[in-house]
């Protein structure tokens, strides 16, 4: 890198500023950096790094994925009023039209474990070492933590393609349809569970005290519903094979899961 330097013209006294146009230009010989240069430029680089500007320049990556993490979470509970009205439409749109409505929530998981009950033991003849009745308690404890996760990821597909005026003709924050599946999926959980809690008295005996951590299980699932959703949501405006896939993909979960070969 050549340094310019200026010579002050004839007549001119040094130190004395002319026209800056009229004043001679040369260019000085390259001056390789002694070892004092570098040692400078490496401290200055180790104090940018090692200061309060460095430290920033370092959490700027944290802090872009936690912002990317959390924001939806904010959003939803900035919104909550406009969540909890478009979960009280999803539960509501889920009985409409049907004879015992809401008697559903509770009709639907005791049919499923009279089912249970008569294939696994009635059937199957299997026990599990404790009896069908404690095997189809075990069994359907984990269908309650599995449908927390796949109930969401079901309907995801057609959650943008089934609202186009949400798209159209508002400014919606579409991240916020996924949050009424995952609202009945809950109530669906929390049904289920204190029916199982019910019937495994009546049938089995008391549960133990670790029953108390059921939400403890069911957070982890629901929340990774809430995630497929997302991404089968917005998967499904471009793709519309994406339920089919979904729906297929789903039951061979199920099957590979340990809620069933356990």
């Amino acid at each position: 890198r050549r340094e310019l330097q200026v010579e002050p013209l004839e007549g001119q006294a040094p130190g004395v500023r002319g026209d800056t146009g009229r004043q001679a230009i040369r260019h000085a010989p390259v001056v390789a950096p002694g070892p004092q240069r570098i040692t400078s430029r490496t401290a200055a680089r180790t104090r940018c790094w090692s200061g309060p500007r460095g430290i920033a320049t370092i959490l700027r990556p944290v802090r872009a994925l936690s912002a990317f993490l959390i924001d939806p979470f904010r959003s939803a509970w900035q919104r909550r009023g406009l969540v909890r009205e478009l979960s009280r439409r999803e539960v509501e749109a889920a009985f409409a039209g049907s004879v015992l409505g809401a008697s559903w929530l509770f009709l639907q998981p005791l049919l499923s474990l009279a089912v249970y009950a008569l294939v696994f033991g009635g059937i199957l003849g299997l026990t599990g070492g404790g009896g069908s009745a404690e095997l189809v308690s075990r069994l359907f404890t984990g269908m309650i933590v599995y449908q927390a996760f796949a109930g969401p990821a079901s309907q995801a597909a057609h959650l943008v393609l089934s609202r186009p005026n949400y798209v159209t003709k508002v400014v919606f924050p579409l991240h916020l349809l996924a949050w009424p599946s995952v609202a009945q999926a809950t109530l669906n959980a929390a049904v289920s569970s204190g029916l199982l809690v019910l019937l495994h008295l009546l049938f089995v005996g008391a549960p133990a005290w670790t029953v108390v951590l059921v939400p403890v299980a069911l957070a982890p699932a629901l929340l990774l519903g809430l995630g497929a959703s997302w991404v089968l949501a917005s998967l499904g405006v471009y793709v519309r094979d994406t339920a089919e896939v979904v729906r297929v993909t789903l039951q061979l979960l199920f099957f590979l899961c340990p809620v069933v070969w356990t």
